[in-house]
């Protein structure tokens, strides 16, 4: 497992990441901060693991958020919660698993089901896998109905959520955490496992969709997600239909995360296995598989530094479409990821990452080992523009065409696409495995290039070839799985740092290093996302 939350971090030495993503963390981070205020707060310390609510001498998890919300004490008796007073307050929660069991869904002011938070806090645990917040599938584990809020969640586990599903409408969203209307969410070291959203509800002739953010749905505010680890989680199902002419139901969009005009900061966090939901069956036409198997994300804005997107999926499904975005789905949002792994995920289109009318920015960054269905096994961008810088975009697989990069038409118009210092080559498929640029679109070289079938190399310092020479994939330090170029392969010492003004390679190594078996360029960065430092073990077999 891959979760950066255990990592070796002096592997990726924070001072080396990109300036500008930093910053614009940073500024996130400082301007929800300054929403809460800065009076003095209360500090308020669970004392059980037992979700009661009663006069009884104890502080549950439940008793606790109350006494925040209304600024109240949960009551007279020593050991009791005590009031909050609204400024930011912090609810300490011990060691141990406080399992939610007072059931009772779609109640918004914590009395039963999921824990409804109304004004601003911080949940405080012992650390990740220590202190755990079990929904026990009676519902998700938090919600936030009130919107302008500042609330942080530090050091547990948040699992077993399972969101609303519906007898008549559209699966509920956000199977551990739902945000519906715009507050600030930040998470540090939390754990966010095996949490699902909401099946749609079928009928005889319309059915509906599966709810959204397996894990969390926000829809609008800013949510930002430092040094977690999101596994396992799954959209809803969409509902089938019984009558022969109807419309059967979609999968819901995000396996871990759907934001609808949300701004999204994603640092030090891994997100592995997630998957979206099987659209319903029957009828005249099945229901697609939800978009985007980890992330999906649609309008505002999406910023990733220095994080993993590790076999994740969308699903299947034998009488609708399966879903596109296998490692993350965007569609026109601003999307900026930086010092990032996106291997391993699968999708019907863009098997790693799906780009919709978006302006896409991808610096240090691996897409490997991804596999689509039908189109961009690891790329696939429909209109809007893209950036590629140091990218290494290689051993992809499509079932029809363009197992590297697909580039077509959006909602929006073309698509311009340009690509420096990057590998797109070393993928597969039946045609054009590298790059197709389809239609009216463009895919312009930048230059130092290792361009593959389909793809141009017509700049200065590309190089046409369609063996990149490349290590597998594998832990070769920093966060994620990378590849590692041969010291004798035309990637070493080929491309130039000046040009995308960097120093760095995806694991925060330094660039301009020489080793002793490969060619020596002075001041000459190697093409793709990973320096060649170690030119014994290069392979993972020391030859």
């Amino acid at each position: 497992m891959y979760a950066i939350c255990r990592l070796r971090l002096h592997d990726q030495p924070r001072e080396m990441a990109s300036g500008l993503h930093r910053h614009v963390i940073a500024v996130i981070a400082l301007a929800l901060c300054s929403i809460a205020p800065m009076a003095l707060a209360a500090t308020i310390s669970v004392n059980t693991t037992a979700d009661v609510v009663a006069v009884d001498g104890q502080c549950s998890l439940r008793e606790a958020i109350t006494a925040v919300n209304k600024q109240a004490a949960s009551g007279n008796l020593t050991g009791e919660c005590a009031a909050g007073d609204g400024n930011n307050d912090t609810v300490i929660i011990p060691t141990g698993s406080h399992i939610l069991a007072l059931a009772g869904i779609d109640e918004d002011n914590n009395a039963t089901g999921d824990l409804d938070i109304r004004a601003n806090i911080t949940l405080q645990g012992a650390g990740m896998g220590a202190t755990i917040v079990d929904a026990n599938g009676i519902d998700r584990v938090i919600h936030i109905p009130v919107g302008a809020l500042a609330v942080h969640f530090n050091d547990l586990s948040l699992i077993n959520g399972h969101a609303p599903d519906s007898a008549t409408s559209t699966g509920e969203s956000g199977g551990a955490i739902s945000i519906p209307n715009g507050a600030n969410l930040f998470l540090t070291n939390v754990e966010l496992s095996g949490n699902r959203s909401g099946n749609g509800a079928g009928g005889s002739s319309t059915a509906f969709s599966g709810g959204s953010g397996g894990a969390i749905f926000t829809n609008g505010g800013t949510l930002l997600l430092s040094s977690c680890s999101v596994h396992d989680n799954s959209s809803g199902t969409g509902g089938s239909v019984s009558g022969m002419f109807g419309f059967a139901g979609s999968g819901g969009n995000g396996g871990a995360l759907a934001s609808s005009g949300a701004n999204v900061g994603i640092e030090l966090t891994a997100f592995e296995r997630n998957q979206t939901g099987n659209g319903g069956g029957g009828g005249m036409i099945g229901g697609s598989s939800g978009f985007g198997g980890a992330v999906y994300a649609n309008g505002g804005s999406v910023t990733v530094l220095q994080a993993v997107f590790d076999s994740n999926h969308t699903s299947a499904q034998a009488d609708g479409g399966p879903g596109a975005g296998g490692g993350l789905f965007v569609y026109n949002a601003t999307t900026r990821i930086t010092q990032t792994s996106i291997t391993r995920n699968a999708a019907f289109d863009g098997g790693g990452l799906d780009s919709g009318d978006s302006s896409l920015t991808l610096n240090n960054l691996t897409l490997s080992g991804n596999f689509a269905g039908q189109f961009g096994g690891g790329l696939f961008v429909f209109g809007g523009s893209g950036q590629l810088d140091f990218v290494t975009l290689s051993a992809n697989q499509a079932s029809g065409d363009s197992g590297g990069a697909r580039i077509e038409n959006g909602n929006s118009g073309a698509a311009t696409v340009s690509f420096r210092n990057s590998i797109v080559s070393g993928n597969s498929a039946p045609s054009l495995p590298d790059c197709n640029v389809f239609g009216g679109n463009t895919l312009v070289s930048q230059g130092y290039n290792l361009a593959g079938n389909g793809c141009p190399a017509n700049a200065v310092g590309d190089l046409a070839t369609t063996n990149p020479h490349l290590g597998p994939l594998g832990d070769n330090g920093g966060v994620g799985l990378t590849q590692m170029p041969a010291p004798s392969g035309l990637a070493v010492d080929g491309g130039n740092c000046l040009a995308s003004n960097t120093s760095a390679d995806e694991r925060g190594h330094q660039r301009f290093i020489d080793v002793p078996r490969a060619p020596d360029a002075a001041d000459a960065c190697d093409i793709g996302a990973v320096e060649l430092d170690d030119d014994i073990f290069w392979d993972g077999f020391g030859r």
